[in-house]
């Protein structure tokens, strides 16, 4: 029996670039992507492993959310921050090593400044060095023929905002795409020549991250210890702040019941000190002074 090798592959890109179709193809090229709609499906980082048989290698895919949507609420932009919170969620889950970064851009939307701006933080945090592990998928290309794609890949090393990235895609721009939902749902005889497409598109990404060649890139020692300690800070304060909330509900039921004289304190006080004495303990915190509690004498 074979050992399997681990790949990690993370998806990137701006919202409905069709991240997540990606993921859906290599799995069952059969299946048929949703309706678009305006919102980025992809929420939080999503993290899924699979085992590519005739390779023996299991790939681990994180689908991240789309960059730069703007939901409902106009006053919730998720923009490159994503970013970080995704890189500190898979070092938590110990993944610190990469073997392929597919940046994800659509036919439909090409790239514009913002996908500039995501590859400028991406390298920022983690490296230049992250360039060899990279590279550019286009998707939505299910009807474009072979003279069509050469013709894109000519367009994109003459257009303005990817000439100054094109350097950094150095395992290559490759293409997918899936059945078309409208075609699909209208009986469109073009569907048999876009399931073809993506089948041939699927085999080449298979044969990409099933290449053994690819040296993992690792992410730098210092950025992991800083993240992880970022992880304690946050946990830590989010047990305070869950025990001030605690306390905060038993001082009213104290004052409910000074305010009736209908019952003993000391269950109330007790639980005030066992909380007290917890945040002490794991934040390092003072919280409500000892001096300051009533004694626990029955009433």
């Amino acid at each position: 029996m074979a050992q399997a090798d681990t790949k990690n592959v993370m998806l990137i890109g701006r919202s409905r670039t069709g991240k997540s179709t990606i993921k859906m193809l290599l799995v069952d090229p059969t299946k048929i992507p949703e309706d678009m709609d305006l919102k980025s499906g992809t929420k939080e980082p999503l993290f899924q492993s699979y085992h590519i048989a005739e390779k023996q290698v299991i790939l681990n895919i994180i689908d991240t959310p789309g960059l730069f949507e703007r939901g409902i609420d106009a006053d919730k932009l998720r923009d490159n921050k994503t970013i970080l919170k995704t890189i500190k969620i898979c070092v938590n889950r110990e993944i610190t090593k990469f073997h392929f970064i597919c940046f994800c851009v659509s036919i439909i939307s090409g790239i514009n400044q913002q996908d500039i701006e995501s590859l400028v933080l991406l390298t920022e945090y983690l490296g230049s060095e992250l360039s060899r592990n990279s590279c550019l998928i286009i998707t939505h290309c299910e009807s474009k023929n072979d003279t069509q794609r050469d013709k894109m890949h000519k367009q994109l090393f003459e257009d303005s905002y990817f000439k100054a990235i094109a350097s950094f895609f150095e395992l290559g721009i490759f293409f997918t795409g899936s059945i078309n939902w409208d075609d699909y749902n209208n009986g469109h005889k073009s569907i048999i020549g876009q399931f073809k497409t993506s089948i041939s598109y699927r085999t080449t990404l298979i044969d990409l991250f099933g290449d053994n060649s690819v040296e993992p890139f690792q992410i730098n020692a210092k950025l992991i210890k800083r993240l992880l300690e970022g992880s304690k800070e946050e946990n830590a304060q989010r047990e305070l702040e869950k025990t001030i909330e605690e306390q905060a509900k038993y001082i009213d039921e104290l004052i409910q019941i000074y305010q009736k004289g209908e019952a003993s304190v000391k269950p109330i006080i007790e639980k005030i000190r066992a909380t007290n004495q917890r945040m002490i303990t794991k934040s390092g915190v003072s919280g409500i002074q000892e001096n300051n509690l009533p004694e626990c004498n029955p009433s």
